[in-house]
């Protein structure tokens, strides 16, 4: 499918799954009643050019399971939300990026995943948030992290947590 807007109402779950997503856009709802936690799934072979929006208020749950995420971006909601990305081991990052904003956040690479050009995580200011990258990244892409606050946020590898500290000292073992 190609220049598609789908919006996700009342913290709904969705899957896309198939070919090819391009060019489209995906709003996440809050809800008025209830709890608004929405989880994403992508199973396409090809997600390229999406943009993926959560509006204040929103929890969302993205998991791209599989497939190449090309020039792709997802920008969590205003407020203090709990959000949390996960890239399969089946799964490429293209040049995208993920704004999680505030909230104690979770982006997940998971070992196997690839990487190619350069992929940014903005964590936001605020919360604690935790990056987790797994063993066996493949590819020669870049994983930006930007927004890392000193004190509360970790990046997990290889059995280690580290500090935004840590990692501007050049500790050994990180990739």
């Amino acid at each position: 499918v190609s220049d598609v807007t789908t919006k996700v109402k009342d913290g709904s779950d969705a899957v896309f799954a198939g070919k090819a997503q391009r060019n489209s856009k995906v709003t996440f709802k809050k809800s008025k009643t209830s709890d608004s936690s929405s989880i994403l799934r992508l199973e396409n072979t090809l997600n390229e050019e999406l943009s993926l929006q959560a509006k204040k208020g929103t929890t969302v749950s993205l998991n791209i399971a599989e497939g190449k995420f090309r020039r792709s971006d997802y920008t969590s909601g205003k407020g203090k939300q709990d959000d949390s990305v996960n890239v399969g081991s089946s799964a490429t990052l293209i040049n995208s990026e993920f704004k999680l904003r505030k909230g104690d956040d979770n982006f997940t690479l998971q070992g196997g995943s690839k990487l190619k050009k350069n992929n940014t995580v903005d964590l936001g200011k605020g919360g604690t948030d935790t990056v987790n990258i797994g063993d066996n990244i493949k590819g020669k892409g870049k994983l930006i992290i930007e927004t890392m606050d000193g004190k509360r946020d970790t990046l997990n590898y290889g059995g280690q947590s580290f500090t935004r500290k840590d990692i501007q000292n050049g500790v050994e073992g990180l990739p």
